[in-house]
């Protein structure tokens, strides 16, 4: 999800404009009706509350929306979110920081949290078999449009079922996307499982998992530079069948999604603790950029995030077994982006871990037969002190002479004690003595933070 490893910048975007929604494709035409779908929200809402075991408080609210009309439904709370999770920022700001990333697909259907009501594509037949064609798929004697269009709205009202028995509120009102990440994918887990039943329930068993691969939930998904990811759908399910007590978990959420993907290590009630080197890790990508960003983002990131950004390596996932915390703060000015993340491992050992796994990964991206990338490896000795030093080990991708790498991206890592600090700058030409000392300065403050 997003673009780690290439750029964390998109993370808090990407993760509201995902929130409680179904991604597909295609152009809007007319179809469904408003009275259609009303008798089929009749029909569907029983069956959603006999698969979920709970009953809704109030019937949501269900209307249909050509696809423009999706979008400005989630433009909407984008930027209602927006003014929570990033108040510095301005909902337009944010907005049109969003937009710049035309790969985000169209919508067949999307639960409002602001109004609780469940829209669906009035196009919703037309939009699947454009779907369905591109991706060469042949076609279901059951996707018909009223089994399309109940299938949709099952998962959304599943959606509007758990706001109305869970403390989703408080996640909003904390501003933390890392909880807010777990929430999205226990969300997404949890609206599958049940319309999976709503499905098998109307006699189109196997239809939900007919749709999944147009949501992004076929199995490990691409990550960035391909490999294998866990994608947030497949790791939501893999929690929520793991729950004895599901209901009991959305009264108390995950805080961050390491639990998620690591169902034993879900605990109720789990404080967040503060940051305290938010002020120097700010500074620290602010001197990076090397002028003042037109855009300041900072995020408490996790097992999700940092799973896209060793993935090639030999440990794999197990690494962050070690995981305590992880924040980002990303300063960008046009193309011009510093992500700095500090990433605080519960031992020394466990931080050498993650900072082999990091390069690795980069090992891998800069592998020989890339070349139309050209790089180059740094990997001081050891450094035991000194003005520009005070990491136990490093390492620096860089352009190699003549090479194009420094204009695009460079990513250079370090640890001392249980700190890793992870670099990653793009469209800005790396320079050794101030990227060392910035390193030197946050690694210092880190390690002087922790008890």
């Amino acid at each position: 999800m997003g673009r780690h490893g290439e750029s964390g910048d998109s993370r808090g975007t990407g993760l509201i404009a995902q929130l409680a929604t179904l991604a597909f494709l295609s152009a809007a035409h007319a179809g469904l009706s408003d009275a259609e779908l009303l008798d089929l929200r009749d029909e569907i809402l029983p069956l959603v509350e006999q698969a979920a075991g709970r009953q809704f408080t109030a019937t949501p609210a269900v209307d249909t929306r050509t696809h423009a009309g999706i979008g400005d439904v989630i433009e909407a709370e984008d930027e209602a979110l927006a003014g929570q999770f990033y108040p510095h920022l301005g909902p337009r700001a944010l907005h049109a920081f969003r937009r710049g990333d035309p790969t985000g697909p169209p919508v067949f259907g999307k639960f409002s949290l602001l109004n609780q009501t469940v829209y669906i594509r009035s196009d919703i037949a037309r939009a699947w078999r454009l779907h369905r064609k591109a991706g060469g798929m042949d076609a279901l004697e059951t996707e018909t449009e009223e089994n399309l269009a109940a299938c949709v709205l099952a998962h959304e009202l599943a959606h509007a079922l758990q706001l109305q028995h869970s403390a989703l509120d408080s996640v909003v009102q904390d501003g933390d996307m890392e909880r807010l990440a777990a929430w999205n994918a226990l969300a997404e887990g949890h609206a599958v499982q049940i319309t999976r039943q709503v499905c098998a329930a109307r006699g189109t068993p196997g239809l939900m998992e007919r749709l999944e691969p147009a949501l992004g939930f076929d199995g490990p998904g691409p990550g960035p530079e391909s490999g294998e990811v866990q994608s947030r759908q497949e790791a939501g399910l893999r929690f929520v069948e793991a729950q004895p007590d599901i209901w009991a978990v959305f009264a108390a959420l995950p805080t961050d999604t390491r639990m998620i993907h690591r169902p034993d290590s879900y605990r109720p009630g789990v404080p967040v603790e503060a940051f305290p080197g938010w002020p120097t890790l700010e500074a620290s990508a602010r001197d990076l950029l090397g002028s003042d960003p037109s855009l300041s983002m900072r995020d408490r990131a996790g097992f999700q995030t940092l799973q896209p950004l060793i993935r090639r390596s030999e440990a794999g996932e197990q690494v962050l077994d070690g995981l305590t915390s992880a924040h980002i703060g990303t300063v960008s000015l046009g193309a011009r982006v510093v992500e700095v993340m500090a990433v605080e491992m519960a031992s020394p050992a466990a931080a050498q871990g993650l900072l082999e796994a990091f390069r690795e990964q980069e090992a891998w991206r800069l592998r020989p037969e890339r070349r139309w990338r050209s790089a180059t490896f740094v990997e001081p000795p050891v450094d035991s002190g000194g003005p520009a030093g005070g990491w136990h080990s490093r390492f620096t991708v860089r352009p190699s002479q003549g090479g194009d790498l420094g204009a695009v991206t460079a990513v250079w890592a370090a640890t001392r004690g249980r700190w890793v600090v992870r670099v990653w700058m793009s469209q800005i030409t790396p320079e050794d003595t101030r990227c060392g000392t910035t390193l030197h300065t946050l690694l210092t403050a880190l390690a002087a933070a922790s008890p």
